[in-house]
């Protein structure tokens, strides 16, 4: 008995949906159809695949899931190779970043881009630095954007950015929660100061889990104080309106676009504010296309090379 890759792709998208009718839906075929070509494969190696009736993957089927998944890279490279070959510029690019990187860098670059390569579709995987990562060494994208160093032999990156991370918030909350050492700290703003000097602040923060939240974490056990926390949230934009607003103290980075910092004082903050490099890495193993690789030249290209200077003036971004 012969197997076709359809085979494979409904018995992938069974596994990751975990139901019959969902699976056949998203498939566009009938239950009877699909449940003939899991039971031809099941036929065919001589194993279980899933435990019924819940449909949870057997240890047989979590194997080939795994070759599943390669086999759809493996598919997806070979078109793009022989597309590059055909010299056709239809196709498409996956990008991993978080959406804070997202929001400072793709508004900058996708015009570019897009300009260059009209016909390409650039897929945006937005996660956690962790996801992200974890997405370019399963070869589920093709590049990641992000500050973290990614431990892989085979990966290659190139630097695009210097930044840090600054402390901001506005000129009244500046005065109504750090009023004692108000003069102080507009004098010497351009140093690297102790969060200690905000304790009286609420906080607006990001997210647990992502990696700013764990720095700044660590730098208020570091200080032994324990925040006054009164929101948090993976958006930028929410966290800078509202620190705009006066609500509260927020960390963002140097590369945040000014237009979302609405002239607030920022700060340099012991712990959190030391120099990062944003950079663009890929693996070697995995094939990127002309157009992959013409966007990272893009990201060298177009990106500032630093966002992380301090800048003169009364002490407003």
């Amino acid at each position: 008995m012969n197997l076709n890759l359809n085979a494979y792709l409904y018995f992938e998208v069974l596994a990751r949906e975990g139901n019959m009718t969902a699976a056949a839906a998203k498939l566009f075929i009938t239950q009877q159809a699909l449940s003939q070509q899991i039971q031809r494969l099941e036929n065919y190696y001589g194993v279980t695949l899933f435990e019924r009736p819940k449909m949870k993957l057997t240890y047989a089927g979590q194997r080939l899931l795994s070759h599943c998944r390669r086999l759809s890279l493996w598919s997806r490279q070979v078109e793009d190779e022989l597309r590059d070959i055909s010299d056709e510029e239809a196709g498409e690019i996956h990008i991993g970043v978080t959406s804070k990187r997202g929001l400072n860098t793709i508004p900058h670059l996708f015009p570019v881009f897009h300009e260059e390569y009209p016909l390409i579709e650039v897929h945006l995987h937005e996660g956690k630095t962790s996801e992200i990562l974890k997405e370019l060494e399963e070869e589920t994208t093709d590049m990641a954007i992000a500050v973290s160093d990614f431990d892989n032999p085979e990966a290659e990156s190139v630097p695009l950015t210097e930044e840090r991370t600054f402390l901001f918030l506005s000129e009244d909350a500046l005065r109504r929660w750090c009023s004692e050492d108000y003069s102080y700290l507009i004098s010497h703003r351009t140093e690297m100061l102790p969060v200690s000097f905000f304790r009286n602040c609420p906080f607006l923060l990001n997210s647990p889990g992502t990696r700013l939240r764990r720095k700044c974490d660590a730098a208020f056990r570091a200080a032994g104080l324990s925040p006054r926390v009164i929101l948090t949230s993976g958006n930028t934009m929410n966290l800078a309106e509202l620190a705009a607003q006066g609500l509260g103290a927020t960390f963002l980075s140097s590369s945040t676009s000014p237009q979302y910092l609405h002239h607030m004082h920022r700060f340099m903050i012991e712990g959190i504010s030391d120099l990062e490099i944003l950079k663009i890495s890929w693996l070697r193993t995995h094939y990127l296309s002309a157009p992959a690789k013409r966007f990272i030249a893009l990201a060298q290209e177009t990106l500032p090379k630093t966002t992380a200077l301090p800048e003169p003036g009364p002490g407003l971004y």
